[in-house]
């Protein structure tokens, strides 16, 4: 019988949003997570560096925030990152900021009430956001108090725009895609490489398999039993799973439900095949790591967000991950992992140029004010 080897976080969620004391500034001041206050940044400090731009990033739990942490640590940056309640699992200890998740018509109030409060206290120059639902409030209420509004499409979204673009994209003052089947259908966007530098894949013998049904609610009961019912799997090697809010349990294999982020990615790197629901972070992480990758994608009972497996359908066209829909698909998968042999044609600047451009343009504006204020002083 398996073991329940890690069950880091299974209790709920404080919703209470931890603000860092001194608000984190671009590039030039590291996070301090061990200092954190309920109440609004001190005013009277929050310029003690006069050009440095106040940039927040928003992004919804999961793949969305993974995204939005792949950003922050390209530019650097040490900036808050306004995300949903139970994100901090993934991310303890680090500068977040939590808003409700939608669920209810009381969740949608509370959380468009505590994310007007939110933008107030922040104030940022700058909001980054990859989306979804949950950080819309936050990223309207920031764009009506003056902030420069930048959206980045989800490395999930290849063909089809999600609603969370289609509906701020007529307030963004600058949009990313990182596809370009996607930039056809959004002529006002910038096409840019994806957030993920994706290496091809390096088969090795199996002897550790990890499989990830992700951060959403409802899990993946239907993976588990999948990996479950084609065990052994080839070469016999150890399975572990992270089951999330799955009710499933594997008797064929290890499990945990969480992992702060940074034990995931260790998760990843040991391991020599990743099978995975279609969730763009691990994939992506996975790919970054030369991983070979088989996708499960979740079918719309299994879905509570909006998706129709695009990223994990296109990536297997090429060539770059295997696919499977049920037992007999996912041992041919294992099996021809070796085969996979992609061909990387990614195109465009990298996000964190542009949102860096971004920056330095909004930095250069304020030059003369500031020079006007010293001189004053």
């Amino acid at each position: 019988m398996a073991k329940n080897r890690v069950n880091a976080a299974n209790s709920p969620l404080d919703s209470v949003s931890h603000i860092l004391t001194s608000f984190p500034r671009y590039v030039t001041e590291d996070a301090q997570p061990d200092s954190k206050v309920h109440s609004a940044p001190d005013q009277s400090s929050k310029e003690k560096s006069n050009d440095c731009v106040k940039l927040v990033f928003a992004a919804s739990n999961g793949g969305h925030l993974g995204q939005a942490m792949r950003l922050r640590r390209d530019l650097g940056s040490a900036a808050i990152v306004v995300t949903t309640e139970e994100s901090t699992l993934s991310y303890p200890g680090d500068s977040i900021a939590t808003v409700p998740t939608l669920r209810n018509i009381r969740s949608w109030i509370r959380n468009s009430a505590n994310s007007a409060l939110l933008a107030l206290r922040l104030r940022p120059e700058i909001v980054v956001s990859f989306g979804a639902r949950d950080v819309a409030f936050f990223c309207l209420w920031s764009k009506l108090i003056g902030a420069k509004l930048i959206l980045v499409e989800s490395f999930a979204r290849v063909r089809t725009p999600s609603r969370f673009l289609r509906a701020l994209a007529p307030l963004a003052n600058r949009i990313l895609v990182q596809w370009p089947e996607l930039r056809e259908r959004v002529p006002a966007s910038t096409l840019v490489r994806p957030i993920y530098s994706l290496r091809p894949p390096v088969s090795h013998p199996l002897h550790n398999v990890l499989v990830v049904v992700g951060t959403s609610r409802v899990g993946m009961d239907r993976l588990l039993r999948m990996v479950d019912e084609a065990s052994p799997l080839s070469g016999s090697p150890l399975v572990t799973c992270q089951i999330g809010g799955s009710e499933y349990t594997p008797s064929r294999a290890d499990w945990y439900r969480w992992k702060p982020a940074a034990d995931f990615w260790g998760d990843i790197s040991k391991a020599d095949l990743i099978i995975t629901h279609d969730g763009s972070n691990t994939i992506g992480l996975s790919l970054e790591l030369a991983k070979p990758v088989v996708v499960v994608p979740r079918t719309a009972a299994e879905l509570d967000y909006e998706s129709n497996a695009e990223l994990a359908i296109e990536l297997s066209r090429r060539t770059w991950v295997g696919l499977a829909t049920d037992v007999r698909e996912l041992r041919e998968a294992i099996v021809r992992v070796s085969d996979l042999s992609p061909m990387s044609d990614f195109q465009g600047p990298t996000i964190a140029s542009c949102v860096a451009d971004e920056i330095e343009k909004t930095r250069t504006r304020k030059l003369p004010g500031m020079a006007s204020e010293r001189s004053e002083s």
